[in-house]
């Protein structure tokens, strides 16, 4: 299965995604593949952004609420 989706060549991007490395560490049998440093700072990053997102907005909700019934 992981053969059938490698990727052989892109037409549209010539920018690699980085699942063609982690497909060719399983092909060769390096069951050990590590993703890069710099890959994994990115992907935390991304990850949280949605989750500070809908944990804010609904406080900034009750403040905005809160402060149209003082004024």
């Amino acid at each position: 299965a992981m053969e059938m989706m490698k990727v052989r060549s892109l037409s549209t991007s010539p920018k690699a995604t980085g699942f063609q490395n982690y497909f060719d560490a399983f092909v060769d049998d390096q069951s050990n593949y590590s993703i890069p440093k710099e890959e994994k700072e990115d992907g935390m990053i991304m990850e949280v952004v949605p989750y500070f997102i809908f944990l804010l907005t609904p406080i900034v909700f009750l403040l905005l609420i809160a402060v149209r019934k003082i004024a």
